[in-house]
């Protein structure tokens, strides 16, 4: 499997998500995790806990059992899991750290948008011409906040054609940079607190290296 496991027990398997690959779906990333655990001797199991964007790289939990499946989502409705994401962003925030709260469209119905409240930390940790990188961690789970939160404050993320399509992006990127470098939650099975981490993608080091 090209995804590389960053950790795996009885209960959970953590793994480093390649950029452009769906968390779920067919020919998705747990697809590939169960073709992997179910060719085992006694054959298992993946479940997913949460998602991450397609164009998203980084660390992402999936249990091996439905009821560490339960728990760790449970944590996720409580607020006790966290997360934090490098951004590369374009230009840079007039405030080096600032709190974002902006509600985000959840879904549509009867033709009604359904708004969310959501909110974004951020800190600017290095600072280039024409972008910077960002320490960002989201307090709510809304689809595609992070990359909508950035693109409402007028700094969208380098790559961003989805959130990003009245603006000429002077930077090429094949995707939205960014990239899920750590998280923390309760072991399902003692609630031991665990912290995992993924280096940064490649293609985001390159790009910091090309434009440094």
């Amino acid at each position: 499997m090209a995804q590389k496991i960053l950790y795996e027990d009885d209960s959970i398997i953590v793994v480093n998500k390649a950029a452009n690959v769906e968390t779920q779906g067919p020919r998705s990333l747990i697809s590939l995790l169960d073709a992997l655990l179910k060719s085992r001797r006694p054959p298992e199991k993946a479940y997913a806990c949460h998602r991450l964007d397609k164009e998203t790289s980084g660390v992402i939990v999936f249990a091996k059992d439905s009821r560490s499946q339960k728990i760790i989502m449970d944590q996720f409705r409580q607020g006790e899991v966290k997360k934090r994401y490098y951004a590369i962003i374009e230009g840079c925030p007039a405030r080096a750290r600032a709190l974002i709260r902006d509600p985000i469209v959840e879904k549509i119905v009867r033709g009604v948008p359904v708004y969310k409240d959501a909110a974004t930390e951020y800190a600017v940790i290095e600072r280039h011409e024409g972008y910077c990188v960002a320490d960002v961690a989201p307090f709510s789970g809304r689809k595609n906040q992070i990359r909508v939160h950035f693109k409402k404050i007028g700094h969208p993320l380098i790559g961003d054609r989805k959130f990003n399509r009245a603006h000429r992006m002077q930077f090429h990127f094949s995707r939205a940079a960014l990239h899920a470098y750590r998280i923390e939650f309760f072991h399902p099975r003692d609630r031991r607190p665990v912290c995992f981490e993924a280096p940064l993608a490649e293609d985001m080091v390159r790009f910091l290296r090309t434009h440094h």
